[in-house]
């Protein structure tokens, strides 16, 4: 109970001399600001390629599971050869 007792003071600590800061001398260079779009942009991407990964793993899973089969209603065509009439 003690170390959850001063735990939670050096919480309200924190908070409290994070909450009273009036002014911060900082300069955020342009520089900065372009690495940190690319840096999210770069996790946004792989985020979005190992959802789409694991969509694919998940949905071929449950259509094999369930015995769906995705080409069952599809027309296929034959295939189309062309032959010369004359050959030179």
């Amino acid at each position: 109970m003690k170390k959850t007792q001063i735990l939670m003071t050096l919480h309200l600590a924190l908070w409290v001399m994070v909450g009273l800061t009036l002014q911060a001398a900082a300069y955020i260079d342009p520089s900065v600001v372009s690495g940190l779009l690319v840096s999210v942009a770069g996790a946004v991407v792989a985020c979005s390629a190992v959802f789409f990964i694991l969509w694919r793993k998940l949905k071929k899973k449950v259509t094999r599971t369930l015995g769906i089969d995705e080409n069952a209603n599809k027309e296929v065509e034959e295939e189309l050869v062309i032959k010369d009439d004359e050959e030179k």
